[in-house]
């Protein structure tokens, strides 16, 4: 009688055998897969908004969507562009790995780099198809995990340099800073970021400034410390190859010369009626600094709304709201990069996929780390 009456407990018992760490841990991966998904509703809700908003202010914005665009040869050539700019971003990758003497072969880069973009839409996000790349690197080269992340924080630090330097030069060079109040106050800003960023970068790459008193407190401060330190340490890398660095920064400002040139074939070839090349070259950089923000998956949405609202300053009263179809151009050229991460992500998904479980944990204990178990009394 007593055993058959211990059974059930003994099941309780064994179900119960879970720790609370294990249980901790599978609730803050549904919180990082929650995230993920509110990451892609809100940017498809923002996107949408603009649609319809061009819709109801100049359906004949949509018409190209039926009636197909004016010059199809300028349209693929807007897709062939950004591809390429994709390509030649990810070589400017293999670059940086192969300056701390990292190991890999550049068809290796090349299949990180588009898996990357692939993964950045889905559930990773921006950072998340990073971590992946550094993961994988990780993988194969056990104690170069450092060196890894630097090369990537590197790569990141240098395309928003980047940005902000051909920004700079377009606003110079076309003057429409002073054209509006709203384009004053961003080229005011522009400017700033961009002598700020100088000025930093200048200095991080000077061993005595590196290793300064002042820099060690400022790595100590709450909050930005830890990002400050991790960005000199990945600088810090590359103290004795700075001419490496001046390479990599003018592939960076040819990814994004040819990034600005898709956006502008992908605008002529929709429309008669479009801002100018000089234009578009103010637009496209400071667009991408919004969607190279952690923000949204792949700058998802952020994007798009910084491209229709620039794009809108520069176009007359009649041709409103064209900038979201723009840029959904834009977008369909990253789908086409996130694509050919499909293909590499089929040929070997039995070990990605476990790479992957890997890197959601990794975030969901990055985001919400455990405290210190108590000490027994």
């Amino acid at each position: 009688m007593s055993r058959s009456g211990d059974h059930p407990r003994c099941q309780v018992n064994e179900f119960q055998l879970d720790s609370p760490e294990e249980n901790d841990h599978l609730r803050n991966l549904l919180r990082t897969r929650l995230a993920s998904l509110l990451g892609l509703i809100i940017p498809i809700i923002i996107i949408a908004t603009l649609f319809y908003q061009t819709w109801r202010n100049d359906p004949d914005a949509l018409r190209m969507l039926s009636d197909g665009p004016r010059s199809p040869w300028r349209l693929f050539s807007c897709f062939g562009l950004i591809i390429l700019a994709a390509t030649i971003s990810f070589f400017r990758w293999h670059l940086l790995l192969r300056i701390v003497q990292i190991p890999i072969r550049l068809r290796d880069t090349m299949r990180l780099g588009f898996l990357g973009q692939l993964l950045t839409f889905i559930s990773l996000g921006q950072m998340g198809g990073d971590l992946f790349k550094a993961v994988f690197i990780a993988r194969e080269q056990d104690d170069r995990r450092a060196e890894a992340i630097g090369t990537i924080i590197v790569d990141r630090l240098c395309g928003l340099y980047g940005l902000l330097i051909v920004a700079t030069v377009a606003l110079l060079a076309s003057g429409v800073g002073h054209e509006d109040t709203e384009l004053e106050v961003i080229a005011n800003g522009t400017y700033l970021l961009t002598g700020i960023g100088s000025i930093v970068a200048a200095l991080a790459l000077i061993p005595q400034v590196a290793q300064s008193k002042l820099t060690r407190r400022l790595t100590q401060t709450p909050k930005l410390g830890g990002l400050f330190k991790r960005v000199l340490d990945a600088l810090y890398l590359f103290h004795d190859n700075k001419l490496g660095l001046v390479a990599i920064g003018g592939i960076s400002l040819m990814v994004h010369i040819l990034t600005a040139f898709a956006i502008y074939f992908a605008a002529t070839s929709l429309y008669s009626t479009t801002p100018s090349i000089g234009q578009i070259f103010v637009a496209s950089p400071i667009a991408s600094v919004a969607g190279a923000l952690p923000i949204t998956p792949g700058g998802l949405g952020s994007y798009e709304l910084v491209m229709d609202f620039m794009y809108n300053l520069f176009s007359p009263a009649d041709a409103q709201g064209r900038g979201i179809v723009v840029a959904s151009c834009f977008r369909i050229g990253t789908f086409a990069v996130a694509a050919i991460g499909i293909v590499f992500y089929w040929m070997r998904h039995r070990e990605l996929g476990k790479i992957l479980t890997e890197v959601e944990s990794e975030k969901a204990d990055h985001k919400n780390p455990q405290p210190p178990a108590n000490k027994p009394q």
